[in-house]
């Protein structure tokens, strides 16, 4: 038995996730590069690696997404936790393999790591919540 194609197909907001994680966590990393040469005497370099790592798990857990597709209205909340818990994954994973690799300076690497994702997150959860927001003024609800 063929499973029932839904009635209402949502299109997420890929897009917007996309410029807003991936590039909120890259232009943090430049900003942390810029202030590291500045005043806090530690290499740029790790900074700026660690912030690609975080851009770089956000570009893949978009793609992944991606090839899900429109989403039947009831799993678009769940799909957006996912794919934000993908992000979070694929960044600590690929965060681990590029600090083992390069056996970068702790401090730096992990402090651009902490901070690209904390942004990465708090602009993909304004993402999300708009997404939800347009989700439920598209639905009429009968409160009497």
């Amino acid at each position: 038995m063929p499973i029932a194609a839904p009635d209402i197909a949502i299109r997420l907001p890929l897009g917007r996730l996309a410029l807003a994680t991936s590039g909120g966590a890259l232009l943090t990393g430049v900003v942390l590069a810029g202030l590291s040469m500045t005043r806090m005497g530690f290499s740029a370099q790790y900074v700026l690696a660690a912030s690609v790592v975080v851009t770089l798990s956000a570009m893949l857990a978009v793609s992944i997404q991606a090839a899900i597709g429109p989403r039947d209205p009831a799993t678009v909340p769940l799909t957006l936790i996912l794919g934000s818990m993908a992000r979070m994954i694929i960044s600590v994973a690929l965060g681990i393999g590029l600090y083992i690799m390069l056996d970068a300076e702790p401090r730096p690497y992990w402090i651009g790591f902490m901070l690209a994702s904390l942004v990465a997150l708090g602009l993909e959860t304004v993402v999300a919540l708009g997404a939800m927001r347009q989700l439920g003024a598209g639905q009429e609800t009968d409160r009497r």
